[in-house]
């Protein structure tokens, strides 16, 4: 890349599908909590700062709530949905 803003989805990432299925199941952890405050700060601040980064909000939004500094362990469960 040569520095220009990429719009783009956002790579798949383990440690967080394991945070949302714990999240569904009910089986929740304090850390998966911390995940969706971060992620709601994240959200904030594209609000409050349009044409921000990824980066930019990602910083703030750590400074608020630093889920990577308390993810869970991978456990790599298997989970079956009942509809």
């Amino acid at each position: 890349m040569d520095g220009d803003i990429v719009h783009a989805r956002y790579d798949a990432n383990p440690d967080m599908a394991e945070a949302w299925i714990r999240l569904r199941s009910g089986t929740h952890t304090e850390s998966d909590l911390l995940l969706l405050e971060h992620e709601l700060a994240e959200h904030r601040y594209y609000q409050a700062h349009p044409g921000s980064t990824y980066a930019e909000a990602h910083a703030a939004a750590t400074k608020i709530a630093d889920w990577a500094s308390h993810m869970e362990p991978p456990r790599r469960e298997n989970y079956t949905w009942e509809n």
